[in-house]
């Protein structure tokens, strides 16, 4: 789909901190091409049928470890976390199709990884979306003997 010419927002979906991390850099990138557009962080929380929700306790720690994160990306992101039963419920409810969602997180070539379907699924629901790839880690660096 076809970016929005003046999206509302631009909603970061949290997933690993490395991908939110590089989300979050092209979330600024958008941004500063659309003045008007705010950068949201979906923090999902899904649960269970079977299990109970966290108490706001827990809500309040994950909630303020993404703040952390979104200060030291230098971005300005309100964060908002969702406890739901499915991630494409939170996406229907709370994201707007003006909006552009980024999702980042590592790549393969030969099985897609949970960042990967979730980008797909993102966009095979009709929003406008982007994958922002994180490099692979490098293998620590072997001293010679």
């Amino acid at each position: 789909m076809e970016p929005p010419r003046d999206p509302e927002q631009i909603v970061v979906l949290a997933t690993t901190a490395d991908g939110t991390r590089a989300a979050l850099g092209e979330a600024k990138r958008i941004s500063a091409q659309f003045t008007s557009a705010r950068i949201i962080v979906l923090v999902p929380r899904v649960v269970s049928y079977l299990t109970p929700p966290d108490g706001p306790r827990e809500a309040a720690v994950v909630t303020e470890q993404y703040r952390e994160l979104v200060s030291r990306a230098g971005a300005e992101a309100a964060v908002h976390l969702c406890v739901c039963r499915r991630r494409d419920d939170m996406l229907r409810s709370m994201v707007s199709r003006r909006s552009i969602i980024v999702v980042g997180g590592r790549c393969r070539w030969w099985w897609p990884t949970s960042e990967q379907q979730i980008a797909r699924n993102v966009k095979n629901m009709g929003y406008a979306s982007r994958f922002v790839e994180v490099p692979p880690a490098k293998p620590p660096r072997r001293e010679p003997r």
